[in-house]
Order: structure tokens, then sequence, then C-alpha cells
């Protein structure tokens, strides 16, 4: 699509996972927590894990995924997760299915999804069965009808999304305002827009087959290794010694590749250093070229510390000391990358064959429901404009286009969504 700055939702059926991708390279965290559950908090934190200090995806993770429980606390508010009913029993809507009320049951009874066409028409849904588990367990508790607490069920999940995009975003000094929204899983078109809307994306972006994504992610990415090393009083060494630390990690990178059957011309080699103040106790980590840092010295790495601190922070003190903790080198194998085929061109309109019904569905937030176009994706061209309301149908998902919005299928037949 061209776009580079990405905020990534995958949902599926028992979480909600969020991470930033910059200048098209996924954002990494040096401190991972491991056994804990992640709740949707204002502040998003994980709590009573296992602190692991190794590199790895940022992520916050939340339980809103399909099969999340909905239900009333004590105090008679309207819940949605962590618990979730799973794939067995799963929703109450499914063939075999619990009691439980869930994200998708919500779905099901507000028409967002089609209870004929759920797998592609391979698995029948029973509305019924999700109206009663709505009813029994939330509706009658708080006193409102069966569409209220629907929409009511989704609205809470939506706004703990919120409060996690804003936790890896606003909190790590990011605007979400200036990123595009791709949404993958069974479940992130289903949601997307409505996170989109209330948090000003200005675009959401539905690749083909979304609940396929996280597969070919895997089969795509990149091989990566790093190593890191502390050098103690490294302002004390002369730059041509340092060049040397940096070649002996570098070999040893791509030693590590090349067991992993990754060609030698494959291989891209990147620096960076964990820097800090010297009175912090937390780390950054600073990416930045080895040429440029023999050419200006220390003097360069000091500037982009100084730069990102202030990008993360909101502020630079820039007459305090700085720490480099660790020196280190990644080294990424390249793999080949999935090049999706492009669609057939179209005209602005779709063809009529694109669409399969018009459905009553409740999109919006006070429960009022508005006559909509259900779109078959696979009939959509290059070049189509779908005008929201409006649902787009595909064996792995449903996208919900929010009224006053309207989708782009670009060449290779992506979604484009925006107002």
């Amino acid at each position: 699509t061209g776009y580079r700055d990405l905020l990534a939702l995958d949902i599926g059926g028992t979480t909600a996972k969020i991470g930033t991708i910059l200048d098209g390279q996924p954002r990494i965290t040096r401190e991972l927590e491991v056994g804990a559950a992640a709740f949707a908090r204002s502040t998003a934190k994980r709590a009573n894990g296992y602190p692991l200090r190794t590199p790895s995806i940022d992520l916050v993770e939340i339980g809103a995924g399909g099969g999340s429980i909905a239900w009333i606390d004590s105090g008679g508010i309207l819940r949605v997760g962590p618990e979730s009913a799973g794939a067995s029993p799963g929703p109450a809507c499914y063939p075999d299915g619990g009691n439980l009320p869930t994200l998708t049951d919500a779905n099901v009874v507000l028409g967002r999804l089609n209870p004929e066409y759920f797998l592609g028409g391979e698995m029948k849904l029973n509305k019924e069965a999700a109206v009663g588990a709505i009813k029994e367990h939330c509706a009658e508790k708080v006193k409102k009808n069966v569409i209220e607490t629907a929409v009511g069920i989704i609205t809470v999940a939506v706004s703990n999304m919120v409060n996690a995009v804003r936790f890896i975003t606003v909190e790590r000094g990011y605007d979400p305002r200036d990123f595009s929204l791709v949404t993958t899983g069974g479940a992130g078109p289903l949601h997307g827009n409505l996170l989109a809307r209330d948090l000003n994306i200005p675009r959401i972006i539905v690749p083909k087959n979304p609940g396929l994504a996280s597969a070919l992610g895997l089969l795509v990415t990149d091989v990566k290794q790093e190593i890191s090393a502390t050098v103690a009083n490294i302002r004390n060494l002369d730059l041509k010694m340092i060049e040397g630390f940096f070649s002996d990690l570098e070999q040893r990178v791509r030693n590590l590749l090349q067991t992993q059957k990754i060609s030698e011309k494959l291989i891209e080699i990147q620096t960076a250093a964990d820097m800090r103040y010297a009175r912090q106790s937390y780390e950054l980590t600073i990416h930045f070229d080895l040429k440029r840092l023999k050419q200006k010295g220390f003097e360069y790495l000091n500037d982009l510390f100084h730069k990102e601190h202030e990008r993360a922070y909101g502020f630079a003190a820039k007459d305090e000391e700085i720490k480099i903790v660790n020196l280190k080198v990644i080294g990424l194998g390249k793999i080949k990358k999935h090049v999706p085929p492009e669609v057939p061109k179209g005209s602005k309109q779709p063809v009529k064959a694109a669409v399969k019904e018009m459905r009553q569905v409740y999109l919006d937030d006070m429960g009022a429901s508005s006559r909509c176009a259900v779109y078959d994706r696979e009939q959509l061209r290059s070049g189509n404009v779908i005008v929201g309301p409006a649902i787009i149908e595909e064996v792995d998902s449903t996208t919900v286009i929010l009224p006053d919005y309207k989708g782009l299928v670009d060449r290779y037949g992506n979604l484009i969504i925006g107002r």
C-alpha cells in the first residue's frame, strides 16, 4: 500500500493484539513479561508475570477476542473478557456452543455477522441462542433490551482496545493519528473501523484473507539474530578499537545466520547501542550508522539519543552525562517476500454480482439499525469504491464500513477505508 507507519491490530478468538510498525519495521521491546494476564486498563500494564530481558516484538495483548465472555460485575457494570469461551464450547451461537454470551454473539445479534456465511457457510450460527445468552446473563441484569446490550458489549470491547492502543502509542511518545491501522485476524476487520473512529486514525487497511495474515507473516518474516555486549569505559576507547569490536560481533552474527541456511548476499547488518542518562535505570535503543560514528565521533551518538529521548518522553537533558550500556549488532536474513496477485480492474461502482443482499444491521451506538449492502469480497475489483454503511464478507473474515466512511479497493485487493 505504500504506508510505512502502521498500527497492527489482530483479533482472534481469545485476544486482541496491537503493535506499532515504524518506517516498515516492527517496534522491538527489550523487556518481555510472560505468564501474565494482560487486562485492558487505562495503563494496560501487565502484572504478576515473569519479567525477561530479551528482545521481542512490542505488543499489547488484551482479552477482547471473538470468544471473550460478556458478564456483569458485582457493581452492575458490563464487562468483556478476559475469560474466553474458546473454540470449545465456544460462543453461544456455535452449533455446540456454550451458554455464556461473547463478542461474537453480540455481532451476530446486531446483524454484523451473517449466521449463514460463517467460515464461508461451512458453519451455521444460531442467532436465537446468541439472543438468549445475552438476555439471560447480561440484558436482564442491567435492565436493557438485547440490542442495547449487544451494542454495549461491542462498545466495551472496543473501549478496551482503545486503551491498549493509547498505551502502545501515546504513552510511548507517538500520536495514533499519524498511523494507518492494519486489521487482521478473523475479527480484526469487524472492529477496526470502530477503533479508528474513536482514535481519529485516518485510514484502515484490510488485506485480502485477513484471517490468514499471521500464517503468511510467519512464512515471509526475515530471520533475525542479535548479539549485544557491554564494554567498560567505552568512551575511553579510540574509534578504531570500537570498529574492531563491531567487526567481531558482526562476524558472529553472520555465522549464526549462515547456520540457518541464509545466503551471505541476503544478510543485512545493523548497529545499535542501548543508552541512558547517567542517573536513569532504563535505556533507549539507538540505531546508528557506524561509518558516521567514525566520522563524527560520540557527539553523533549523543545527538541521536537526545532526539529519541525528547520524542519518547517530551524532553532532552543535554547537560546530563550519557551512558552507553550495550553495543549490539543485528543481522537480518532477508526472506523472499510474497507479492500478492493483482485483482482485475473495475470501475468506481462495483458490479451487480458483488452485492449479495441488503440487510438491516445495527451499527449505531444508540442501537439504531441501517439498511446495508452486503458485498462478496471475491467479486470486488481494483478501483471499486464501497460507501458505508456496508458489510464486506469473505470466507475467513467480515469487514464493517461505518456510515460516513468509504472503502477503496487497491490493485492488490486491499481495502483502504477512510472518510
